[in-house]
């Protein structure tokens, strides 16, 4: 797209809007109705996606451990999945990290705008929630709303509820140590 010049660039532009606007259609409308298979399948697509519009090496990877899993059945391969899907989770996490962090740009962008124009807007309301509405509207909502039925699906061929960690090691007892500070970090 590069080679084309300003044209092929906007067009580009218009097909990458297009293609997340179809994909979140797509995660909204399927929502709880497919099967596990369906659903590593649809989250691995949006994630590869994502992992293209977003450089980062931890989206790649965790996409990657996500493509390992699909096809793969048994208890094991479940908690595999599971961790896998724990990893697409926190990498979505750090995207909305980089939304969140715009906010205090669009605070002082939005005040300028309110003072320069006679209608005073954008409002301060719309300008409060500027990161939150960018992170619902961006390609990581889609597959987040996917990767909650996987995670779900996957939870129910292992047993386990919602707020359990799931470990592909043997289970380990232990007891738990509360540390208030860490000693020596920054």
């Amino acid at each position: 797209l590069a080679r084309g010049g300003v044209g092929a660039t906007r067009d580009g532009l218009y097909l990458d809007l297009a293609l997340e606007a179809q994909a979140r259609l797509l995660a909204e409308r399927l929502g709880s109705h497919i099967d596990v298979r369906s659903a590593a399948l649809a989250v691995t697509l949006l994630f590869e996606g994502l992992s293209l519009s977003i450089e980062a090496s931890e989206l790649r990877a965790a996409a990657s451990d996500l493509v390992a899993m699909l096809g793969r059945e048994g208890t094991h391969e479940s908690m595999r999945a599971s961790a896998a899907a724990a990893r697409v989770r926190g990498c979505l996490a750090g995207v909305a990290d980089v939304f969140v962090k715009l906010q205090p740009r669009a605070e002082t962008l939005g005040a300028a705008l309110r003072q320069a124009t006679p209608e005073a807007l954008p409002e301060a309301w719309a300008v409060s929630i500027f990161s939150e509405e960018l992170a619902r509207g961006g390609p990581g909502f889609a597959v987040s709303l996917l990767l909650s039925t996987y995670e779900r699906q996957l939870r129910n061929i292992l047993g386990a509820e919602a707020w359990q960690m799931v470990s592909v090691t043997d289970r380990r007892l232990g007891k738990l140590v509360v540390v208030p500070q860490e000693r020596g970090g920054d």
